[in-house]
């Protein structure tokens, strides 16, 4: 019997394997070892220098290559729409780009790369070494000449693609309009303005391609696949006549720049159709350099986004309110004292002045307060808030710009008379300069209220136009009512405080309003005003509506800043338009 421990083995009888045995074993062990090379090989020649599976190895090699569409374009007209203009187009340009798993590792390809594209060689390294990365775009932009230079290394895994940048030739002229477009990898995404409203219609659909790369790493086509064509984006024509835009938007800037104003906004508008002529903002911005503004806020437009006390243009939908109820009419007197007290609150007069014996048209051509109220008595607080909102302020007018604002009318719904009186000159409410315009229309326009509309019509990449269809007229007063309102305001720029929007041989209707700026995050008004002035003609057959806004002037009332920036727009336009006087006017 055999013990266990140190010095002392296991004793035990060996298998005895014949030759034939011997043979096979010998011949299955060779097979295996040959088995273990081979695989050994692949796993060191193709597996490990691709750095991804043998699946990826044929992703490699088959390519579904995206075929990009034209990006829709922008344009303008003018001579009242017969010629167009670009304002937002293509323009080819060449990005290089890597796939990292082909290119060769080693520093020399990135530093080399950096020097042609003057880029940081680290940034540039750090681009290629993202191995699990099929494409990482480099720089975009790049000139031909450089692309060239890069195309004649044939360095693996670096390529260079054709692709479609965008120009705005107007530059600050149509920036608040036609917003601008930012490099989403291969694709450009519209931002702000008409780019980014009608993004998904300016876009279009992308289409593919499969390809194979052949041995030489070129992309050809892979047989016996489908592509898919893409469909280009949708051209945009706009309203806007360059002619007008380019002088409403100088007489903007002259005023801003000459009485140290914030900002301000000027709207043309066809008060027959709705169609927008022109359409400023400043400040504006060059959407060719868009990021090199300082405040994003200059990217919204003003007109659009803007919403503020109007102060006394407010007056004129009161006074329609009233005249179309029959609480007043023209001739209807009253005893102004210069203020009028409601409940504990009193309101003034601009100024203190008192004017005395007043009929409806004084209240207008004088812009006293109190006359307002004194209609606003008439009416009572609910039906005039109903016009205020049938005039649709405190609702958006759907024109074609982004961040579009609605404006305020709570006030108008507490019970206490003293918010119904003070909107009626226009305090305690907000409104946008485009809301002005739209509610105007229906004064200048026989008493129906049209859409504002940016848009002109649509083309599509085969030519094919689609016209902007007008949305239906709302009906706000009686033509009675309209015309009388337009006369009364014919006094206003004769005899008033809008003198200065007047044009001799034609009658032209016009309001102004000043207005203290509320103070923010409290209580009462700052010593600012924001000044605006509405205007339209020749009142027979108005051909324009002009909208002239100025944000916290150097200068007290509107009748110095936004009537004047008016006539200058309103003698452009009457010959522009080509309307003969209507009247003799000895001055």
């Amino acid at each position: 019997m055999n013990a266990r421990g140190p010095g002392v083995r296991h004793s035990f009888t060996p298998h005895i394997i014949n030759t034939g045995q011997r043979y096979w074993i010998g011949m299955m062990g060779c097979a295996l070892i040959a088995v273990l090379i081979i695989s050994r090989l692949f796993w060191i020649q193709i597996i490990r220098s691709s750095g991804n599976s043998g699946q990826d190895i044929f992703v490699r090699r088959q390519k579904i290559l995206k075929v990009l569409p034209s990006r829709g374009e922008i344009s303008i007209t003018d001579d009242h729409g017969q010629e167009e203009l670009p304002a937002a187009a293509n323009q080819p340009f060449v990005t290089v780009y890597a796939v990292p798993p082909e290119v060769e590792e080693g520093g020399i390809v990135s530093e080399q790369l950096a020097r042609l594209l003057s880029l940081d060689p680290k940034e540039v390294a750090a681009k290629l070494s993202k191995r699990d990365t099929q494409y990482a775009a480099l720089k975009r932009r790049v000139d031909v000449a450089t692309a060239q230079q890069i195309e004649q290394q044939h360095w693996k895994g670096i390529y260079t693609q054709s692709s479609a940048g965008r120009i705005y030739p107007e530059k600050e002229l149509l920036g608040s309009i036609t917003g601008f477009v930012r490099q989403d990898d291969d694709t450009l995404r519209g931002q702000y303005g008409i780019e980014g409203y009608f993004d998904k219609e300016l876009s279009g659909q992308k289409g593919w391609e499969y390809l194979l790369r052949d041995g030489r790493g070129r992309l050809i086509p892979a047989p016996g696949t489908s592509s898919s064509k893409p469909m280009d984006g949708i051209n945009i024509i706009l309203t806007i006549e360059r002619s007008v835009q380019f002088t409403a938007c100088e007489a903007l800037k002259e005023t801003v720049d000459r009485f140290k104003a914030l900002g301000g906004s000027v709207i043309v508008l066809n008060p027959k159709t709705g169609a927008i002529r022109a359409l400023c903002s400043l400040p504006s911005f060059d959407p060719n350099s868009y990021n090199a503004v300082g405040d994003i806020g200059v990217y919204n437009h003003l007109a659009v986004d803007d919403a503020y006390e109007p102060g006394s243009v407010m007056k004129v939908i009161t006074m329609a309110a009233g005249i179309e109820e029959k609480a007043v009419n023209p001739k209807t007197t009253y005893v102004d004292q210069g203020f009028v007290s409601i409940g504990p609150d009193t309101i003034h007069n601009a100024a203190d002045k008192s004017y005395g014996l007043q009929d409806m048209v004084g209240v207008l051509k004088e812009s006293i307060n109190t006359g307002a109220v004194f209609v606003a008595q008439r009416l009572g607080g609910d039906r005039l808030t109903k016009y205020i909102k049938n005039f649709q302020f405190g609702q958006l007018t759907g024109i074609e710009l982004p961040n579009e604002n609605s404006g305020w009318l709570s006030s108008l719904g507490k019970p206490q008379f003293i918010y119904t009186a003070t909107a009626s000159f226009g305090q305690g409410i907000t409104v946008t300069p485009i809301q002005l315009a739209r509610a105007f229309s229906a004064i200048a326009n026989g008493g129906e209220l049209v859409a504002p509309t940016i848009i002109q019509s649509f083309r599509t990449s085969d030519g094919i136009t689609i016209n902007q269809v007008p949305k239906p007229k709302i009906r706000v007063i009686s033509p009675e009512t309209s015309s009388l309102i337009s006369s009364m305001m014919v006094e206003v720029v004769e005899e008033g405080h809008s003198k200065g929007a007047a044009a001799p041989g034609y009658y032209i209707a016009g309001k102004t309003g000043t207005a203290q700026i509320a103070a923010q995050g409290a209580r009462g008004y700052t010593s600012k005003f924001n000044h605006t002035f509405v205007g339209f003609g020749p009142v027979e057959d108005p051909s324009f509506l002009v909208v002239v806004s100025i944000k916290s002037p150097e200068a007290l009332y509107a009748e110095a800043t936004a009537v004047p920036t008016a006539g200058k727009i309103i003698k452009f336009l009457l010959p522009y338009d080509q309307i003969p006087p209507t009247r003799t006017i000895s001055r």
